[in-house]
This record gives C-alpha cells, structure tokens and sequence, in this order.
C-alpha cells in the first residue's frame, strides 16, 4: 500500500503555528485523527508516548514519524503535520522538528506498520520533498505532491 492510499483512506493533514512541546503536539493530532474516526484516543496516545519514551522517533533534518499499534484501531491511519514554530523532539540531530507523519496502525498489522514506516522514511530523505512539504498551504497539494513523489521514486511492483 502507497502512503498516499493511507492519507486517503484514513488521514488528516493539519497546520501548527507557534512552537509546540512533543506531547502537546502527539495530543493535538491523535485528537484530530479521533474526531474523523472512531478508536481509543487514550489508547493511542499512550501508545505513542510509551513509544517514544524507549527511544525519539526524530529523524533529524526536521522530521518526526511517530508510531504506535493499538487494539482499539481498525485501519491504518496517518496525521501529517507542518508545524511552523517546531517541535523540540529530541531528534538525532538535535534540531527542532517541522514534519510529523503520525502512524496508527491496528495491533496486528507490525508488517504493515514496518512497510510504511520504512516508504515515509525514503520519501521524506530526499531534502527537495521535506522542503516542499513544508510550504504547501493545502491537504489537496501534499497528498497530490505525496502521491506524485511516491509513484517516482517508491513505485510499487
């Protein structure tokens, strides 16, 4: 499955002005992925922090993919977030984050989770894609831009 069929079938894409704290913003997009769709928010958002309490899940060069598998989900969802101000995620490389791909994904999909996890990773390493995700103004425009990057560089067999 594409990143972009995620976003369709199961996402959000938000704006965040001002800096934000790690847990705020985790809060702030599981809240939106709950409002659009039906699970456990607690759940999830536990989920989450537990995950990135064992280890950060910033990449570095402004890039967060924060993940978690939960009992209560029923499909793959994502929240892509372009967060103006930062975000203080103890990333690899100690910079502050501006992209968040938030992953849920239901608690027996780990092949799943892993196969989407690692297609974000390879999109979001090419600078030109992290830079033009960033000034974007509309969801049409990054699951467009997404969806094109995607097929260039990620197409599937």
């Amino acid at each position: 499955m594409r990143v972009a069929e995620v976003i369709r079938n199961g996402g959000i894409i938000k704006w965040v002005k001002g800096k934000k704290k790690k847990q705020d913003i985790i809060q702030e997009l599981v809240s939106a992925l709950a409002n659009k769709y039906d699970f456990d928010k607690e759940e999830v958002i536990e989920g989450v922090l537990a995950r990135e309490d064992v280890m950060s899940t910033g990449l570095g060069q402004g890039v967060a993919i924060p993940h978690t598998k939960a009992k209560s989900v029923t499909k793959a969802m994502l929240a892509i977030c372009q967060c103006e101000g930062g975000v203080e995620f103890n990333s690899l490389d100690g910079e502050p984050v501006h992209l968040i791909f938030l992953l849920v994904v239901p608690q027996n999909a780990s092949n799943f989770q892993i196969k989407i996890l690692a297609r974000i990773s390879r999109l979001l390493k090419h600078n030109y894609i992290r830079e033009r995700l960033n000034l974007l103004k509309t969801p049409e425009e990054v699951l467009e831009f997404i969806s094109q990057e995607e097929e260039r560089h990620l197409p599937l067999p």
